[in-house]
């Protein structure tokens, strides 16, 4: 069953700006974030046609008169062929003009009191990789976190030099 996903943003009261909410997306055990604003909905894993599937895809599900191509990344990142067996869940990502589907374990809306967006530090940065930066962000027990974050863009990179 397809859960559309709310994105309208809520304006902060002090600065007026968007202000974003953050989603945890697991895959085995690793935990990446991306921002709600990319996710257009999740749904279980849907049957998926591989008649005519895009290279590295899984196949390909209909939604809002349009072909999703569906891939699967390991807890490494690596593209897989298959669709582990604890994997339950697919996420859409909006790219522009298009869609992409991602199979992970679950995706959760984060409980955190702050965060902040960095870039990826030169010693870290690596242009065979999906993740586009860095998030620290505080849960609301105090616990700080360092997540890494992911984008439509530059997972959609990633798998066309795959």
């Amino acid at each position: 069953m397809l859960h559309a996903i709310d994105n309208k943003a809520t304006a902060s009261q002090d600065t007026g700006q968007k202000s974003l909410k953050i989603m945890g997306i697991l895959m085995d055990q690793a935990e990446f974030l991306i921002n709600q604003d990319e996710l257009v909905a999740f749904e279980s894993i849907p049957e998926l046609d591989s008649r005519n599937k895009p290279r590295h895809s899984l196949g390909t599900f209909s939604l809002e008169d349009q072909e999703i191509a569906v891939y699967c990344l390991s807890d490494e990142l690596d593209l897989l062929d298959y669709i582990p067996d604890n994997r339950e869940t697919c996420i859409v990502l909006r790219k522009g003009n298009r869609m992409i589907g991602l199979i992970c374990n679950e995706i959760k809306e984060l409980e955190y009191s702050m965060f902040n967006i960095q870039d990826i530090p030169e010693c870290m940065f690596n242009d065979n990789s999906p993740i586009s930066a860095l998030c620290v962000y505080q849960l609301k027990d105090g616990i700080s976190v360092i997540g890494k974050m992911l984008t439509a863009d530059v997972i959609d990179a990633y798998i066309r030099l795959y």
